[in-house]
């Protein structure tokens, strides 16, 4: 009778965990990804592409009457662990009908709060696809943005650049894309004013198409924008790369930084300079290229004309005018 009455206990409580689909094991994605380590959870619901399973962390209580706001999916905690923010699990549509920014903007928010929080990078994945822009998207500081080359990302129905700055920007990547700026407006702008900076980002691997400013930097005050790299960019039918409206000097600076493996191809009859009147100290020109000069002929151009006070400008391999017919 003893036994009998054990085993209906023991049966009982089998069937009344299996009813709550609680199970007390690891869970694991991608081929044993840890993720929750060995957390008892509790299934609610499971999607088909296995992204929107909802369980309770080690801080929950296995109480089934919890309301989702107090649980995680597990495409979060997924991203969490991988440190990746993919915008496509924020809605940016790839595929050019939807304006995207908003939802891109959101995948950098996010990588930067788990930045703050965690102290390590997030990254924000921008997979390869036509991603209509509408509106300005802000960068922020200890994160990478990594786009795929064949990413297309086109200005539409704005004259505001693809990307402008935080108020202080520190240790931002943005890394590969194409960009069509549609003939309006920059690709990235900023000002930077009241104490605020921007140091030791970093802009790489850029194909950008059709600008007007390419780069359209204003200090202000005593703001400065120093020690940022730019390398490995291809401008293609510009009105100005960097030019007089673009850098102005109060109390601030624009020291230190670093332009290297430009190709910059003119447009006729629109390209009106290169570089003119840059005003700042240390900053390093290495490697440019510059395309079919000799076609400019509007209005009065500048290649390259450095101005104001106390300049060290490092010329590491002189810029190269390319002719037609060279």
């Amino acid at each position: 009778m003893k036994r009998f009455l054990v085993l209906i206990i023991i049966l009982f409580a089998g069937i009344s965990l299996y009813s709550q689909n609680i199970f007390n094991y690891p869970i694991h994605a991608n081929g044993g990804l840890r993720v929750g380590g060995n957390t008892k959870v509790k299934v609610d619901s499971l999607s088909s592409d296995g992204t929107d399973i909802k369980f309770y962390n080690t801080n929950d209580t296995l109480n089934p009457y919890i309301p989702y706001a107090n649980r995680t999916s597990f495409g979060d905690a997924l991203r969490q662990q991988t440190r990746v923010f993919n915008v496509l699990d924020y809605g940016a549509d790839p595929t050019g009908v939807v304006a995207a920014q908003t939802y891109i903007q959101n995948a950098i928010d996010a990588a930067h709060a788990y930045s703050l929080v965690s102290g390590m990078g997030g990254t924000v994945i921008v997979p390869a696809g036509n991603y209509k822009i509408s509106g300005k998207m802000t960068l922020r500081s200890y994160m990478t943005v990594n786009v795929a080359n064949n990413a297309y990302f086109l200005k539409f129905g704005t004259s505001a650049p693809f990307f402008v700055f935080e108020p202080t920007l520190n240790d931002c990547t943005l890394e590969g894309g194409y960009y069509d700026c549609n003939g309006v407006g920059s690709f990235m702008a900023d000002t930077i004013t009241n104490g605020n900076y921007a140091q030791l980002n970093h802009f790489k691997d850029l194909y950008i198409l059709s600008s007007e400013q390419t780069l359209s930097f204003r200090m202000e005050g005593d703001g400065w924008m120093n020690a940022n790299t730019f390398s490995d960019i291809v401008v293609n039918q510009f009105t100005s790369f960097l030019d007089e409206t673009i850098v102005t000097i109060a109390t601030g600076a624009f020291d230190g930084n670093r332009f290297t493996n430009l190709t910059l191809q003119i447009v006729p009859s629109v390209t009106t300079s290169v570089i003119k009147k840059l005003d700042g100290d240390a900053n390093t020109f290495d490697n440019i290229m510059v395309w079919d000069w000799d076609y400019v002929t509007t209005g009065s151009h500048f290649c390259i004309n450095f101005t104001g006070d106390s300049h060290i400008i490092f010329l590491v391999q002189p810029f190269c005018v390319l002719r037609r017919g060279n």
